[in-house]
């Protein structure tokens, strides 16, 4: 009781006045901006990503969300960067939660066509007084229709309610309080409200047309990525691992940030800028980042080989499943056939679904690791001429 006491206290401190109020302490630029970003490049760090996530039961689509920022004092470029690394950031990751949601719902278009379809096979045959024939009709249109109902409960409205939220961090409204205490509730809502409204309606603005990096990969035919390292170690994982070397956690997780706009059709180039490596180290950072992608091809090949023994395991216990409908439908009671009916829709089920679903995501994905092996990397040294 007590505990459900404090969490209404602190959900009516959050939501004070209609504004949802974040705090979030920096003592350096690297606690928001990654260390591996460049210039023009900026990509929020995970650590502050990770932060914001932990509120997002507490951002609603109608409620402006303000950010405050305390401990160091940013400068006024510093300010500016923040700000449009924040806007650009959720922007990439709504457009990102959009174009599943566009994919989510061409998918339920063609399953409820195909589930349409399966319903007339099944009207048709439904007068035929063969078991098995029913049965076989039975299975696509049971499939089909579960996968329906799967797109849009489990998979569409998410993705529409993850864009929101992500819509609403692109338009937070920051203001940097420094080493200054200040005290939300000592905060009026005339203050805020007017200020907040003005820097809403801009940014809803730009969100509606905001299309920049889906628009830019599908006219360049090109995915540009760059970093910033102070030595080998932020790329390599063990450089003295000649011919073994492979890409850092560090730089495969700023990487893997931009990994949902990954395509295999599209040239992809990394430029890394700050320490001067010599040929040798060249070598082993395009060696490590080989590495790193060819290992989670060979790890996707050995699913899609996995998948490939279910297809055969379940093929032939569809099989036998079908056989035994066939051989002793008429011959058992009730209880007994629909048992064996149910295990002949089990198998059948998971056969079109290794088929139909899990091979083709496993096909997709290699091609895309494999266009990251041949990812061209680029050196920009601070010291450069």
């Amino acid at each position: 009781m007590k505990k459900h006491t404090e969490l209404k206290k602190y959900k009516k401190l959050i939501d004070k006045n209609g504004i949802v109020h974040i705090v979030y302490y920096a003592s350096d630029i690297h606690d928001i901006i990654h260390p591996l970003s460049i210039e023009e490049n900026e990509i929020l760090s995970e650590d502050f990503v990770g932060f914001l996530e932990k509120y997002r039961p507490l951002i609603h689509p109608k409620a402006p969300t303000v950010l405050e920022i305390s401990g160091k004092q940013f400068s006024e470029e510093e300010q500016t960067l923040i700000n449009n690394t924040i806007w650009s950031n959720f922007c990439m990751n709504m457009t990102h939660a959009d174009i599943e949601a566009r994919a989510c719902v061409k998918s339920i278009v063609l399953y409820l066509i195909y589930t349409v379809i399966s319903a007339l096979l099944l009207f048709s045959v439904k007068n035929i007084s063969d078991e098995v024939i029913v049965n076989l009709a039975y299975m696509p249109f049971w499939f089909f229709g579960y996968r329906l109902l799967i797109y849009i409960i489990l998979d569409c409205m998410p993705l529409w309610n993850l864009r929101k939220w992500y819509r609403q961090l692109a338009s937070t409204y920051v203001f940097f309080s420094g080493s200054k205490d200040t005290v939300f509730n000592d905060i009026s809502e005339e203050e805020l409200s007017k200020e907040i409204k003005e820097y809403l309606t801009e940014t809803y603005k730009k969100l509606q047309n905001n299309r920049m990096a889906l628009r830019y990969i599908k006219e360049k035919g090109l995915i540009e990525l760059g970093c910033r390292v102070n030595s080998i170690e932020d790329i390599i994982m063990n450089p003295l691992a000649k011919g073994r070397e492979y890409m850092s956690g560090v730089l495969a997780g700023y990487i893997g940030l931009a990994e949902p706009f990954f395509r295999h059709d599209c040239r992809m180039t990394l430029e890394i800028k700050g320490k001067a490596f010599s040929e040798e180290e060249k070598v082993g950072i395009r060696n490590a980042i080989k590495n790193y992608y060819g290992l989670r091809v060979a790890s996707e090949e050995r699913d899609m080989l996995d998948n490939r023994r279910k297809i055969y395991l379940f093929s032939v216990l569809a099989f036998i499943s079908c056989i035994m409908v066939f051989l002793w439908g008429a011959k058992v009671d009730i209880a007994m056939h629909e048992f064996i009916v149910m295990i002949f829709w089990f198998f059948g089920d998971y056969l079109l679904e290794f088929i139909l679903i899990n091979n083709f995501g496993f096909k997709k994905r290699r091609k895309i690791l494999k266009n990251c092996m041949d990812m061209e990397v680029s050196f920009n040294p601070d010291n450069a001429g």
